[in-house]
């Protein structure tokens, strides 16, 4: 197998992980985003060494170049998406922390009485 050609099946893989990393975060699957980039990072390191080995030509081919345009697309979709849920996260929290405050005010209000155990001692 020549190393332009496993480097074609390289970027493969990564678009596959990549899709399953963007399905993982659709149902905001934690364990299995975290699995997909982890995954990536050990096939990054196996890309790096296949591409050191291709020649010049190959690393600029027609085919690298549109694979790895369709790799970064990918790669800004799952970005996109991921500061979609972190925005949708913090409104939610910030949402909360104002009902929080509000639940507090009208505890306050009803002027809570200290609960104690004894009253007196005789």
């Amino acid at each position: 197998m020549t190393p332009n050609f496993q480097l074609i099946e390289l970027y493969a893989d990564w678009r596959k992980l990549s899709d399953e990393e963007c399905e993982a975060l659709r149902h905001q699957d934690w364990g299995r985003v975290a699995e997909s980039q982890a995954r990536k990072k050990s096939l990054q390191d196996v890309i790096s060494t296949v591409f050191k080995t291709c020649t010049v030509e190959q690393r600029r081919s027609a085919q690298i170049k549109e694979i790895l345009s369709e790799l970064i697309k990918s790669e800004q979709a799952n970005q996109q998406l991921l500061e979609r849920i972190r925005k949708t996260a913090e409104k939610e929290r910030g949402d909360l922390g104002g009902v929080a405050r509000t639940l507090r005010r009208i505890q306050g209000s009803y002027g809570q009485q200290p609960q104690t155990v004894w009253h007196s001692y005789s």
